[in-house]
């Protein structure tokens, strides 16, 4: 009986491995279950949330206070001003096509240096 007896059929990898049928080494690849990734970003999202809300109160809380405008009014006017940018520049590059195709800046780039590789150095042969 030989090494390579295939008589039972291709086996299926198991959910948490996956292999890369492209690969030369025929290593095999472990996934991260996805079920905890999720609960863990949406855990620190839920997190993250609850400490920007207390925040805002706060700082309203303290604007509204006897000396509050003296005292949080600018900070308060300053961070507001920078998350609208930041929702602003998100909102406009989403609008614009900029998250359609994230690979494409990429390949772009590898291009453009096998180009350039090509012109700075045209006696070496590529790499495959």
């Amino acid at each position: 009986m030989s090494g390579n007896d295939d008589s039972a059929g291709p086996v299926a990898p198991s959910r948490s491995v996956v292999t890369d049928g492209g690969a030369k080494d025929g290593v095999e690849r472990r996934r991260a279950p996805t079920t905890l990734v999720l609960a863990f970003f949406v855990g620190a999202a839920v997190l993250s949330g609850l400490g920007f809300g207390i925040k805002i109160f706060e700082f309203a809380d303290d604007l509204f206070a006897d000396q509050g405008i003296g005292f949080a009014g600018a900070h308060l006017v300053t961070y507001a001003f920078v998350a609208v940018g930041f929702l602003l520049l998100l909102a406009g590059t989403f609008l614009r096509g900029h998250y359609a195709d994230i690979e494409k800046a990429k390949y772009d780039m590898l291009e453009s240096e096998r180009l350039n590789d090509r012109l700075e150095f045209p006696g070496v042969a590529p790499r495959a």
